[in-house]
């Protein structure tokens, strides 16, 4: 299902990233469809600061945006668009049985779609320490990238191990190309690191 894109009001990045100039370690990174507003290497004496100049400039745009505070970044991003969690329902599609979810989280936007998942019997993972409604846990992100470099290597092996349905041999009719399953069909993993 398609759905208008909503966006962010056009002044909004450029008078953010203006006041992260005033701030070392601070940054504006633009995601297309919503901003993060990094704050985790400002110096903790200029924190609040920082923040409640982050509010003051998000003001004027309530109702336009809507704002959820993580771990050290504000997310910002249209007000009523859609999370990661409708994300997750539309990518899903009509046969919800037929796919395995994995979703691996490590902030607070992340919540939505970990609880999401589990009440769909998927495969919830944490990564890091924060409390978040998931059904596993890894330590760090380097874990999550352990994990996920081994479920691409056990859906190639299983790609391998398969023969294509319906392959007949050269000249009996059939096409190699319509019937073989592509090998380098990647593992689906959602996170973005992102996006909303």
């Amino acid at each position: 299902m398609l759905r208008p894109v909503r966006r962010l009001p056009p002044t909004l990045a450029p008078e953010l990233e203006a006041w992260c100039e005033r701030f070392h370690g601070a940054w504006v990174e633009n995601k297309r469809l919503a901003l993060a507003v990094h704050d985790r290497a400002v110096p903790a004496r200029r924190r609040l600061a920082f923040e409640a100049g982050v509010r003051r400039r998000i003001i004027p745009y309530r109702g336009e945006v809507e704002v959820m505070r993580g771990k050290r970044v504000h997310e910002i991003r249209p007000a009523g668009a859609p999370d990661k969690s409708t994300a997750l329902a539309e990518w899903r599609g009509p046969h919800p049985r037929s796919r395995l979810l994995i979703y691996l989280g490590d902030d607070t936007n992340d919540r939505r779609a970990l609880a999401w998942v589990r009440q769909r019997g998927g495969i919830a993972v944490a990564v890091g320490q924060r409390r978040l409604p998931a059904t596993h846990r890894l330590p760090n992100p380097g874990a999550a990238l352990d994990l996920l470099e081994w479920l691409e290597r056990a859906w190639r092996r299983k790609l391998e191990a398969e023969e294509p349905v319906g392959v007949k041999a050269e000249g009996q009719g059939a096409s190699r190309a319509s019937a073989v399953v592509p090998k380098d069909r990647p593992v689906a993993a959602a996170h973005a690191a992102g996006g909303p």
